[in-house]
């Protein structure tokens, strides 16, 4: 059924949104792929990684930096289902696209022309045809493991679904001994699962701000206490903008930094239309604005990470939507406090950022108002709180992942 599924799904000429660009990429995949195979695969080894979409493949990020240091002549090739990654730049990988379409001989077509020597998944994207073929012929590792444990029926059926992959899986590096547990239910073997740690957790700390690319938001930033509210989804919008009005008219140091987590044209008229109706003046960077407002939108993608450096606290947008908070370790790492909406539970390091007291869950622009204004009026309990987040961000799942994978590449 799920084959058949598959085979009816992409020979739908066109379907809307998202889904619809998804499967026209995958479908057109195959044949990008031999292409690449033709002309660049070379003798040495090659490690594929496929993860969803951005988040899941950034996380991939310090392995990757450290399997090019431990294997020789290696190539690393990118994998991806959402469009969300065709956008971002991935300069760890020597090429990235789509995944081919979920479809034995597309399948088959991709492994021949590519030649990987192990595959990699980042997280949980599981695709039974095509990674499970792929088990057939390599090693398989899945890092960073996180999955949702869903009711008994639901465990049972998606175990049968992934057995062609995960009962032949060399190894799974989970993020906790929950997600441990969910891997053994869905069929991993005993012996396959370690729990290592969130290898995001490294990429945050060594990551190096590159502070040149936001020199102009620098020097706005300062002898400002800046909110930078990252990854705003529309579901964010009304909380952050009521509660920033609230806020920037006490707080005479008090601004803004919104940062949509889709920053095309309509997402950045939307964001701004909205917090003019609450009342604010704003700006948006890059522009042409010389004197800039207190309350600016950045519409320009991949700087999050290096925004949460100007502030003083931050807010984690997505967690009033189905999809959850975006990531809530960027900010943490800073030792900002941080707030998100109410599904920001969904995330692993979450409960412990609560229990350090430097994760704020907020339902309302009121509640998120209240506790944004004690830390404008507490600089101690501020630092103190952001510190201790910091301690919850620990190393060293990169490094015991990177061995796993090397090892399984023959380095």
């Amino acid at each position: 059924m799920y084959t058949a599924a598959a085979h009816i799904a992409h020979a739908v000429p066109w379907l809307p949104g998202k889904l619809g660009q998804s499967l026209v990429g995958r479908r057109h995949a195959t044949a990008a792929w031999e292409r690449w195979g033709l002309t660049s695969r070379g003798s040495g080894p090659l490690v594929w990684v496929h993860g969803a979409s951005v988040g899941e493949l950034l996380t991939m990020e310090p392995v990757l930096h450290r399997l090019r240091r431990t294997v020789s002549d290696l190539q690393i090739i990118v994998t991806f289902s959402s469009v969300s990654a065709v956008r971002w730049p991935l300069p760890f990988a020597d090429h990235s696209t789509f995944a081919p379409a979920e479809i034995p001989a597309h399948a088959d077509r991709f492994l021949a022309a590519v030649r990987p020597t192990a595959l990699v998944v980042a997280r949980r994207d599981i695709w039974p045809v095509l990674m499970g073929r792929a088990a057939q012929r390599i090693p398989v590792a899945l890092v960073g493991s996180a999955f949702v444990r869903r009711t008994p029926f639901v465990m049972k059926r998606l175990s049968g679904l992934y057995a062609p992959l995960l009962e032949r899986v060399s190894w799974v590096g989970a993020v906790d001994g929950h997600d441990a547990a969910v891997c053994k239910e869905l069929g991993v073997p005993e012996g396959c699962v370690e729990i290592v740690g969130d290898p995001a957790h490294d990429r945050a700390l060594e990551r190096i701000p590159n502070l040149a690319s936001i020199s102009a938001l620098t020097h706005w930033a300062t002898h400002k206490a800046v909110l930078v509210a990252g990854s705003v989804e529309p579901s964010d919008t009304k909380v952050l903008t009521d509660a920033s009005a609230q806020i920037l008219s006490k707080f005479p140091r008090a601004a803004v930094l919104a940062v949509p987590h889709e920053p095309d044209r309509r997402t950045v008229h939307a964001l701004r239309e909205a917090a003019r109706r609450a009342g604010l003046s704003v700006s948006v960077w890059p522009g042409g604005e010389r004197a800039w407002n207190r309350y600016v939108i950045v519409r320009r993608r991949g700087l999050l990470a290096d925004l949460y450096a100007l502030g003083h606290v931050a807010y984690v947008g997505g967690a009033f939507g189905r999809q959850g908070a975006h990531s809530i370790i960027e900010p943490a790492v800073y030792g900002l406090p941080v707030f998100s909406g109410e599904h920001v539970t969904s995330q692993r390091a979450a409960s412990a950022l609560r229990e350090s007291g430097a994760l704020t869950t907020v339902t309302t622009a009121q509640q998120l108002s209240e506790q944004w204004a004690r830390y404008m009026t507490d600089e101690q309990r501020r630092m103190r709180v952001g510190l201790c987040g910091r301690g919850v961000v620990t190393p060293g799942a990169a490094r015991r992942s990177t061995e796993v994978v090397a090892s399984l590449l023959g380095g």
